[in-house]
């Protein structure tokens, strides 16, 4: 027999940061890269353990080793606030890899994302008045205005 076997995929799984942290309302990345043992083919990704009105998806969804993917968690206003494990799963035929990193939700306002809305928060918003910055955007109109303040405001010195 002249036919060669190709072996089985192995990899292992590991993310850029092992915490990311995001307001309620926005979005945040973390890298994941599948890193090639043996073998060869592709690597598909799934994610569990986003909180409740979270939702999470790759780019790409699924990738040949070694390779990193992108994914992406969009929070909304009603994801609780606190830490989720978060498990990323890769997926090669009978090869099963997990990694785990955690994503800290804070109150919409906290600009800085250091747990707690405050004046450090207000002076950060401040400062990009009228501009359309995402981060002091928090209704995502595409102007930091008296809206996005109201809405700061709503959460002052409340930490998670």
């Amino acid at each position: 027999d002249t036919s060669a076997s190709t072996p089985s995929l192995d990899f292992s799984l590991s993310s850029s940061q092992p915490t990311v942290k995001v307001m309620q309302g926005k979005s945040v990345t973390n890298g994941v890269t599948a890193t090639l043992s043996s073998g060869s083919g592709s690597v598909a990704f799934s994610a569990s353990g986003l909180p409740g009105g979270a939702t999470g998806s790759f780019s790409p969804t699924s990738c040949s080793p070694t390779c990193t993917t992108t994914l992406n968690i969009s929070s909304s206003s009603i994801t609780p606030i606190g830490n989720s494990t978060i498990t990323v799963t890769g997926t090669a035929g009978a090869t099963i890899r997990t990694n785990t990193f955690t994503l800290d939700v804070n109150y919409t306002g906290d600009i800085n994302n250091d747990g707690t809305v405050n004046s450090i928060d207000w002076s950060l918003m401040n400062f990009k008045w009228g501009t359309n910055d995402n981060a002091s955007d928090l209704n995502s109109d595409g102007n930091v205005n008296a809206v996005d303040f109201s809405l700061l405001n709503n959460n002052w010195f409340r930490s998670g």
